[in-house]
Parts: C-alpha cells; structure tokens; sequence
C-alpha cells in the first residue's frame, strides 16, 4: 500500500455512531434527553466497530486493537473476550461486526487474522474464511443479508466475497464491474439480498445479480460523485424504502461530504455540509426520514427532513470531533415498537485526548522497562526505587486496572534491555546493578508469563548498560552499544540472542560506540540507530543502518543536529521521527529520516526543550510526546506530532512531572505511563493513563 494513503487511513480519528436500539437500563435512562452519555469501560478504549444484539435492549459488541468488548445491561459492566487458539489468544485487531438478525447468538467479527464465527454470543470462536483469498475485510463491509441471514458479502482488497451458508464457505463475487478494487464499505437491501452496494476509492457500485456483475452508479444531479482521492466510508439505506440510500465520503483531512440518492443509486444529489468528512450515517428504522451523520470535526448532525435540512447534535459531546472509524450494526436490529430508543456511538474526546491516574505500582521505579506482553497485559521489570536498584517485578491488567507481583529478577538492574520474543516471554539484558560505579552486567534471564516466573539465560559477551535492543524480523534479538564494563567508556560491540538455543553471538561492531541511543526496525527488516554519545558532551550526528543477513553496518549521511536521551519513533509511513535531546544543552530540535530515500529533513521544532522524555506513536498516526526535563524543571506537559502537517500541538498534561519514566500503547489505544522521577522523589510508584478516544455514548432520540 502506498504509504501516504497508509498514513492517512491511519490517521483516521474515532467519532462513531451506530443505528437505533431498543430502550436501555438506569444508567442511559438517566441521560438527559437527546444527550450523550460516557459508558466507556476502563476510561474508554479505541473502537472500530460497533454491533448491537437483535431482541435484546442494552447488549452491544465493540472492537477494539485486539479484543471484543461486550456489555449486556446498556455499558454498566463490559467483559474483555479474546479470541483464541486453543488456550492461546491471538491477539488480534478487531473490525467490523456482524449479529445474525435470525438467531442473534450468531456473532461474525472481522480480524486482522480473517473472519471468525461465534454461535455461543461470543463465548467461542472460529475462523469462517474458508474460500477467502483476501482476509483483510473494511471495517464497514462486513453485511448480513437481512431478509436471508444465511447470506453475507464481505468486502476486501480484493474485491467482494459471498457465502450462502452462514460463513461456512465463501466465493468470490467479483463480476465484471468490480474486479481489483479495494472494497471500503458494503450495504445489502433489506428486502432483496440480491442487491449490495459496495464503496470504493473509486465510487459507488451496486449488483442486482448477488455480486455476478456490477454496475458503476457514481452520476449525480450535479456531473459525479466527487472523491478527490478519498472513498466511499459508509452506506445506509431506508429500511422501509430500499430505493432510498445515502453514502458518505472523505478522508482526514479534507472531507467531500455526503450523497443521497431516491433511486436506488441511478441518481445521486447532495445532502448535508460538502466539506464534511463523513463516515457514518445512521437512519430511524421506525422513522427514516429522520437521518444523522457523522463529520470528522464538528461531531453529529441530524435532519428530520430526509436530510433537507440539518443541524448539530452534539449535547454532552463538548467540544468532540474526529473522523469515524466504523458503524454498527452491518445489518438492522429487530426492534421493540416501545419507546425511548437510542443512537449508539463512539466519538473522541475532543480536540486533545485526556488523561486520568491508575492504580498505583507495588513498587517505585525509574530507569525500569515496560514490556507490552501478548495477553494484553504489562511487565514492568526492575529499575531505581530512589534509594536503591530493584529485581522485583510486576503486572498491569489494564481490564481491572489491578498490579500484581511477577516474582523476582536474578540480579537488581536498572538500565537494561527487555525485548518481547516470539514465543511470548520477555528477554532482559544487561544493566547496572547499583554496586561499585562500573558494576554492569553480563547476565541475561527470561521471564514466562504462563507461569510468572524467571530464568536465566545466556549471557551477554560484553557487560552493559543503558544499551539499545530490536526484535529482528526473524525473531532474534540485536543488542548494541551502551556503557562498558572497564570503564564506563560507550561500546561499539554488537551481539545477537537466538532464543530457540539461549545464546549470544558477536557480530560485527557499530562503526562508532555509543551509548545512550535507541535502534529502530524498519519496514524492510533493516536496523537503523540514531545519536547517542560517544563520551561526557560528546553527542554523535552519526547514524546507520544494520543488515541482519550481511551483519553489516552502513552510514547514512550526517544528521542536522547531535544529540542524546532523545526519542526515536518509527511512524505509520515507513520514516522514523527522532525528537529532543541533550548535547550539552537541551533542545528543540526534530528530524526524520527518510529510509526508502536513505535521507534526512528537518521536521517542525518542539514547542519547548525536552530530554528523558518518552514518545509513543498513537493508533491514529500521530505520535506523544510526554514528561521530561528541560534541563532546569521536570515536566509534565505533553504534545502531539502530526506527520502529515509537520505540527507540533499542546496535548493533555501528566498529572505530575516526571522524566525517565515508560510509555507503552496499550492493545485498547491507551498509553500507560508509570514511574519516573521528580524534584520530589527519586523513584516514583504512580501511574497514569492516556487515552486519545473515548469509547461509547448512547444517546436518546426525541
């Protein structure tokens, strides 16, 4: 995929809004009328789909960056459900939903790792791809036939695929008409599962023939539909005038706003702001003349005219915008005729995100690693404790927001390495362990989340700390750099860890020792490493690339700026941002290195000097940049890096200040912040979570 179209997909926000439901429990009820209403669980999560249960008021599925969130009494109580293999979860993203209209026990979710099949309300699942061969389906084109349950068409990169047997198999339903393209979002008549609408980058096509040929139906009353390189998002249609649809169109920055056609898509005209991005539209199945939509910033519209008219609905809201995600459900609810019903969505919590504590650690830390492990939970492993180094460590559930222990390292260290591996446990590295002022270390040891316990392994060649580590894309780790053993000189050694054996192997050395820097995967598997210094104030403009096969280090050419205990971040394009830093002074400078071109520029200055910060790319492509020093004061303030814009923006503070503390994205899109230190304590215990999308609102119609 094109990378700037990956960047801008990415960069899709989350404002989320689903079709009607049936009258919900106390705490919606006790909305204000015609209010949104916060339900999000945990202090709100990513969302990418929404799917309400037919016949049962209040159940509705949502998915997130790798689980289903599910709630049966209206978003008083959610239940995290994973898929899994066996005993394993697959950790796998979740898109679009389906529920069976005809038996509402049936749920379909589209992954990251195809479709899968719930007969039991989401207590088990199956893969339901057989005959796909494409398992990338868009977050709004996943549709159940309503009038024949057993049919459904999915779209993908592919094209259109149907099946008639409730998933069991499917084909391919790419006639003339539709082949090749990328299918965005997929509507099927209420009355006739013969005719699907799908949407694509380019245009609106419709089959009367279930998918065996399509027609292109982009005319308008004013020439075409107007794309301007975005796509159609989203479709809905009159449930009770099938002749009667209505798309949306748009993109993140930049929306071409909304169409409406009465004649089945012979015809379309304009309805609603043409600036608008519009990604989710939603019609009252008892009253369809009364639309709502969805603009990436400026929030819910509403007309209760057939969409002649229109007017902001966005009470509770404040000031919420960003494009939406997914709509739900892909195929109508049965609905109770007993009022009040609900629209149900998901919006971002305004122009910045927001920011609230967590449950205390067990222990203070600074200096320690965070390691995101496969169930969803996070490892935090030594660290100082503001008087001394630490072995202990612990977990964080992000579902119940609850610490517990994780037993106990071999050795104290702070300053090490922890790298994720393949098969789920947590390799630490080296580090220093609080003795003499040369005491690094050698060791190495595993940590197995199945039985929370420690192990050593292999030990390093050569002792170090404040060391660079990365996955390499065949599972190995490379280990580089840091402060040495002799004499706390910076290392230009390198060493690799193949875990199926438990051993280190030297490979060829940096071709400057540094310590202090940081080493990126890209795209094609290459290692890149960054700035660092080679002595006190001594920062390097340097930079090079690894070749894992070759075991080879190559420059690149010499970088603007020279500097140390800065961030590198690798964006959702392909390049790596490197911001901040220290060279003998702090700074505000900011780069990026361009790999396919193997070239520098110069990105937009930090509003202020930081280094000891962290920096965390977010779900929607930007990246944050949180705490820190300047050098004079700890910080607390935060902000955002926007790469298509090359801006920098104030975001939601810290609650305290804080610098040499972790930042980890959470599989739900949060970012969990823990420990650090301050003008107040060496080792802090707090922890504090980052959210840039609130989760679920219901709101009651009029």
């Amino acid at each position: 995929m094109n990378h700037n179209v990956l960047l801008k997909a990415i960069l899709a926000a989350c404002l989320t809004l689903s079709v009607l439901s049936p009258a919900l429990p106390a705490q919606a009820e006790a909305a204000a009328p015609n209010t949104w209403s916060d339900i999000s669980p945990a202090g709100g999560i990513l969302v990418h789909s929404i799917a309400l249960k037919p016949g049962a008021p209040g159940t509705l599925y949502v998915g997130s960056d790798g689980y289903i969130f599910k709630t049966v009494n209206g978003g008083q109580n959610w239940t995290m459900i994973a898929i899994h293999d066996g005993s394993n979860p697959l950790n796998l993203d979740i898109g679009a939903i389906a529920v069976d209209p005809a038996t509402p026990s049936t749920v379909f979710v589209a992954t990251s790792g195809g479709l899968f099949k719930s007969v039991d309300d989401g207590a088990t699942w199956n893969p339901s791809h057989s005959g796909m061969t494409s398992l990338y389906i868009g977050r709004n084109a996943l549709a159940i036939a309503p009038s024949a349950p057993a049919r459904l068409y999915a779209g993908t990169n592919a094209g259109v695929f149907a099946s008639t047997n409730h998933g069991d198999s499917w084909t391919a339903a790419n006639g003339p008409g539709l082949t090749d393209l990328d299918i965005r979002s997929l509507a099927v008549d209420p009355m006739n599962p013969s005719i699907v609408y799908a949407g694509t980058d380019s245009g609106i096509f419709k089959t009367t023939t279930s998918g065996a040929s399509w027609t292109a139906i982009n005319s308008t009353d004013v020439g075409y539909i107007i794309l301007d390189g975005s796509s159609v998002n989203t479709i809905a249609i009159d449930p009770q005038t099938p002749s009667t649809v209505y798309i949306g169109t748009g993109v993140s920055f930049g929306g071409t706003g909304m169409y409406k056609s009465t004649a089945g898509g012979a015809a379309w005209s304009r309805t609603g702001d043409p600036n608008a991005t519009v990604t989710g539209i939603a019609i009252d199945p008892d009253h369809p003349s009364t639309v709502y939509y969805s603009d990436g910033y400026n929030g819910v519209f509403k007309s209760v005219d057939g969409g002649q008219n229109w007017g902001r609905f966005n009470d509770g809201l404040g000031d919420s915008g960003g494009a939406a995600r997914a709509w739900g459900p892909a195929a109508p609810p049965v609905l109770s005729a007993a009022p009040p019903q609900y629209v149900w969505g998901a919006a971002r919590a305004g122009a910045r995100g927001r920011g609230r504590n967590a449950a205390n650690m067990t222990s203070r830390r600074a200096l320690h690693t965070a390691t995101l492990l496969n169930d969803g939970r996070m490892l935090l492993a030594g660290g100082f404790n503001g008087v001394e180094d630490v072995s202990s460590a612990e977990l964080y559930n992000p579902a119940t927001d609850a610490w517990s222990p994780a037993g106990s390292m071999e050795d104290v260290r702070e300053g090490h390495t922890a790298t994720l591996l393949p098969n789920g446990q947590v390799l630490v590295a080296g580090g220093y362990n609080g003795g003499s002022m040369y005491s690094y270390l050698y060791g190495a040891e595993l940590y197995n989340p199945a039985n929370n316990t420690w192990t050593p392994t292999g030990s390093l060649h050569e002792a170090r700390t404040r060391a660079a580590a990365v996955l390499l894309k065949d599972g190995r780790v490379l280990v580089a750099g840091g402060r040495g053993s002799s004499s706390g000189s910076a290392l230009a050694s390198a060493e690799i860890y193949n875990h199926s054996a438990g051993t280190w192997s030297l490979v060829a050395a940096m071709r400057v020792a540094r310590k202090n820097f940081t080493l990126t995967l890209l795209p094609d598997g290459i290692v890149f490493y960054d700035w660092g210094f080679y002595e006190i104030y001594t920062p390097l403009s340097r930079a090079a690339v690894y070749h894992p096969t070759a075991h080879t280090w190559t420059l690149t050419p010499d970088m603007q700026f020279a500097y140390h205990d800065h961030t590198a971040t690798l964006l959702a394009d392909g390049r790596v941002l490197l911001a901040g830093g220290y060279d003998g002074a702090d700074t505000v400078g900011a780069e990026i290195y361009n790999p396919f071109t193997g070239q520098w520029s110069q990105a937009a200055s930090l509003p202020s000097t930081r280094y000891s910060h962290t920096a965390t790319l977010l779900p929607n492509g930007q990246v944050l940049v949180a705490g820190g020093t300047d050098g004079s004061s700890y910080l607390s303030s935060a902000v955002l890096y926007n790469p298509i814009t090359n801006q920098w923006s104030p975001e939601w503070p810290l609650s305290i200040e804080r610098d040499f503390h972790a930042a980890t994205l959470l599989k739900d899109g949060r970012v969990l912040v823990t420990g650090g230190t301050n003008r107040n304590s060496g080792g802090l215990s707090s922890a504090e979570l980052y959210y840039a999308f609130r989760a679920f609102f219901p709101f009651a119609r009029k």
